[in-house]
């Protein structure tokens, strides 16, 4: 889990530096028009993950899908450090 969750930051470091890139290889792994991808608006990458950025997300789906809302820790992998 520990390489995985290494390999998932790297990803979104060199994403966040390199959003032109990025786009052209979403393109072509989603076999989505380059022309579309280039103008949609996308996420910025993060290199940290903590609660507090899902926890909104959660609440907001607990209270339009119908299940009780849970602390986000509880399902965040946090490596030791």
């Amino acid at each position: 889990m520990r390489r995985f969750a290494g390999a998932m930051r790297e990803t979104a470091l060199w994403a966040g530096k390199n959003p032109a890139r990025a786009g052209e290889l979403y393109a072509i792994y989603s076999k989505t028009d380059p022309v579309v991808v280039a103008s949609t608006p996308r996420v910025r990458f993060t290199s940290e993950f903590s609660p507090s950025l899902i926890q909104p997300l959660i609440d907001a789906s607990a209270k339009y899908n119908g299940f009780k809302s849970f602390p986000a820790q509880d399902i965040l992998y946090a490596p030791a450090r």
